[in-house]
């Protein structure tokens, strides 16, 4: 069977570099040691050495010490060396990077594409759309295993200004129709350019119970090992048990990552947005 490579694009390798962790330098001092107690042999060796003509034995034992010092340097010389070269060839693995802002406007635009893309799995038009209220998208990061995407990508960085970045998103893109709440929703690796997992929902209005945020007990193991014991859900409750439900992030996940400041997962204005069309739907008082 032909399997051709992928074909990685321009913007992928500089996302993947972007996104690649600056390698640690490592530390010279086992390196060192071996050379430093190479060269007290090779000290030893040559003291001995001179006064050969007088200790019986001594050459010998000089020879010995020279060689041992002799392997010590080398090999101390070559772990040096050999840190050196990876260490470089990874840092330069890392550059040339793409500034945060030019990261924000590729996501920007995947984002604008997406939403256009979940126009037409949902078989919508611009005509079927309530022009007066536009929900924003729901984005949350993802950085644990789900499928179709490699573990390599599920990664996160904070940008110069503070702010963390995601190389895999949960994104879902919700729209007010004349009767319906109507949600595509998918995951989205950002590096690939890559929508995977596609669902498609739509409650009636009259249908809907509740809009909300809450916690929740978590088992989530993230791709660097650590575990999630909670995260903050979003939820749609429907009539019949059914409902719709996304994680949208947790505080426990913004210290593991050591971000300073994190995107807004536009879930308030998307929740403030949908109880007042309830209201108006149903005309029932607010609080829902």
């Amino acid at each position: 069977m032909d399997r051709s490579a992928r074909v990685v694009s321009p913007r992928e390798q500089l996302l993947t570099r972007y996104f690649r962790r600056p390698p640690v330098r490592p530390s010279d001092l086992e390196g060192r040691r071996w050379i430093t107690f190479g060269g007290a042999l090779a000290l030893a060796g040559i003291l001995l050495l001179v006064v050969s003509s007088r200790v019986p034995g001594a050459g010998f034992l000089s020879f010995v010490l020279l060689l041992g010092a002799g392997s010590l340097v080398f090999h101390g010389t070559k772990r040096l060396l050999q840190q050196k070269y990876h260490y470089e060839k990874a840092l330069v693995a890392t550059f040339p990077q793409p500034p945060d802002r030019e990261v924000d406007q590729w996501f920007d635009e995947a984002l604008g594409d997406l939403r256009k893309h979940s126009l037409e799995k949902l078989e919508l038009t611009e005509d079927d759309i309530d022009e007066v209220v536009e929900l924003r998208p729901i984005i949350a990061p993802v950085l644990w295993a789900i499928g179709g995407v490699p573990r390599e990508n599920l990664v996160s960085k904070n940008g110069l200004d503070g702010l963390a970045r995601y190389g895999v998103y949960r994104i879902s893109c919700l729209w007010l129709t004349r009767d319906a709440l109507a949600i595509f929703c998918c995951d989205y690796n950002f590096i690939r350019n890559a929508v995977l997992n596609e669902e498609t929902h739509e409650f009636y209005y009259q249908d809907i119970v509740s809009v909300s945020t809450r916690e929740e007990a978590s088992s989530l193991t993230l791709a660097s090992g650590s575990s999630l014991t909670s995260v903050q859900e979003f939820r749609i409750s429907v009539a019949n048990d059914r409902y719709f439900t996304m994680t949208i992030g947790s505080e426990q996940l913004k210290q593991l990552t050591g971000a300073e400041r994190i995107p807004d997962n536009g879930t308030e204005q998307v929740i403030r947005a949908l109880r007042s069309k309830l209201k108006e739907k149903k005309q029932i008082p607010s609080g829902l």
